[in-house]
């Protein structure tokens, strides 16, 4: 079988984001360590299916430098009780994954694989027979700004989504997902130069919105929500080449009942 993994940092469309207008910088505090590091989480998705159902998906060859966009749709025939002998083994290593689901699938030419999701430990986990609808995209390799995202859908409904962004805003939309700009939480600066971190607004499918600062972790509706991150640079010119802290990163998941 062929693997294909998507490793975060996290389909195929994107709904406007609206983000509030920049004002003078607030007079916040220097940021904390904890600030600087928040706490991680993460949504990991790796697919080892059958190689002629692999090449209906769309993955990028590994030659490829490119933007890419990804999908496939499989149906759940079994829950495995643990790790299938499978090229996904090691796709977990060293994620800020709590638990992974490792679930036996097909297509409906009846094409088999293995699926395997890295959740939070709240997270709603996939019933046989469920039909899951699974995406990607992403920038590829760049310098510039970059994006990669990952969702998973179950009768369309949002079950599991990772999205970031380096040099680069905010993107989003997946599945009733919405973000907007919150509040400056601490300002940092380094040999470099500046910037400051910042809270996101986050609103799910008419759920009242909720504001979220990076490294902490919410109720959305159904959802469980976490900011990984949210930065800005400051600064103007730099003399460090390559040098932009400006990123983002959000997970969303569906809550297991109870």
């Amino acid at each position: 079988m062929r693997q294909w993994s998507v490793l975060v940092l996290a389909v195929t469309a994107f709904a406007p984001l609206v983000l509030s207008a920049c004002g003078e910088l607030s007079p916040v505090g220097t940021c904390t360590a904890s600030q600087l590091a928040p706490a991680h989480v993460e949504v990991v998705v790796c697919a080892d299916l059958d190689p002629a159902w692999a090449a209906t998906a769309g993955f990028p060859d590994d030659g490829d430098v490119g933007p890419y966009t990804w999908a496939f749709d499989a149906e759940v025939v079994e829950l495995l009780p643990s790790a299938p002998a499978s090229s996904c083994g090691d796709a977990f290593t060293h994620r800020a994954v709590d638990r992974v689901v490792w679930l036996a699938v097909q297509d409906d030419a009846g094409r088999t694989g293995h699926l395997a999701l890295g959740l939070p430990s709240d997270a709603a986990v996939p019933a046989v027979g469920d039909v899951l609808h699974v995406a990607g995209s992403g920038s590829g390799l760049t310098w510039g700004p970059g994006f990669d995202e990952q969702l998973v859908t179950r009768a369309g409904d949002l079950l599991a989504y990772d999205a970031g962004t380096w040099v680069g805003e905010p993107r989003t939309g997946a599945a009733g997902l919405h973000v907007r700009e919150g509040e400056r939480v601490c300002r940092a600066s380094d040999e470099c130069g500046s910037w400051e971190v910042l809270s996101a607004w986050v609103g799910y499918d008419g759920s009242a919105e909720v504001e979220i600062v990076p490294g902490t972790k919410t109720e959305l509706g159904p959802l469980g929500v976490a900011l990984t991150r949210y930065a800005r640079m400051t600064s103007g010119a730099t003399h460090c080449n390559d040098w932009n802290p400006t990123t983002w990163g959000l997970v969303a998941y569906r809550r297991a009942p109870g």
